[in-house]
């Protein structure tokens, strides 16, 4: 859908035109891993996006956030 958002604003956009937010999570942390050639550290980068996806799970320092939301 978007690539860049203001998270805040879109929050309160999908709740002006009727819709519930049921979640907001942490994506991935960071997509610094698209940038290095080594393997090793593309993996150590993925192992910690995986650790704050499944542990941290706090949106508000993450690359990407996940919003769910219901339709009215």
């Amino acid at each position: 859908m978007t690539r860049q958002a203001d998270i805040s604003w879109l929050k309160n956009w999908f709740a002006a035109e009727g819709f519930t937010l049921k979640a907001h999570f942490a994506g991935q942390f960071t997509e610094l891993y698209s940038r290095f050639r080594f393997k090793w550290v593309r993996a150590t980068i993925h192992l910690f996006n995986a650790f704050w996806f499944g542990f941290v799970r706090s949106p508000r320092l993450a690359f990407a956030n996940i919003l769910i939301v219901q339709k009215p």
